[in-house]
């Protein structure tokens, strides 16, 4: 949601204009994919991961790792639309000091990093379960009412 809206203020041809070029133009794209691809991959990693291992990953690291991505996330790409307001142009490697951007690119790197530390946390996720993980049941969830709930756990090679 975040995305769309902050990508539908482009479509005014003054802000669109204004906006053009800058940092402002990364954060509704990047609030989109990162928030809707890489939030699906890791929400559909932990959901049908018992239907591929035959074992339940952990609750407690997952609660962990969604918490950091989720702050991290927000940390991150938030910040980028005050940089785009503020004048930050894109692609740039560098900017001239005491432009005040530094600050805030500092706090956008933190929000990586904390992203960084949840998909590292959710790896070790899989490893620890994967190594001795407690088995489950033909339905994990215990509510699975479509087909690929009805497989052996896990399921069979083609």
């Amino acid at each position: 949601v975040m995305g769309g809206v902050t990508g539908v203020m482009q479509a005014s041809a003054p802000a669109d204009y204004q906006l053009h070029d800058s940092y402002f133009i990364v954060a509704p794209f990047h609030y989109v994919i990162v928030g809707g691809v890489v939030f699906a991959l890791l929400a559909g990693l932990h959901y049908w991961f018992p239907l591929l291992a035959g074992k339940m990953l952990g609750d407690k690291l997952g609660k962990v790792t969604f918490w950091l991505f989720c702050i991290g996330f927000h940390l991150t790409v938030l910040i980028q639309h005050f940089l785009g307001l503020w004048g930050m142009p894109r692609r740039v490697f560098t900017y001239l000091p005491g432009q005040g951007y530094d600050i805030p690119n500092l706090v956008s790197t933190i929000g990586a990093l904390f992203m960084a530390v949840a998909v590292i946390t959710e790896v070790i996720n899989v490893i620890m379960t994967l190594a001795k993980g407690e088995k489950v049941g033909k339905d994990a969830w215990g509510d699975g009412r479509t087909l690929e709930w009805a497989l052996p756990v896990p399921t069979p090679h083609y």
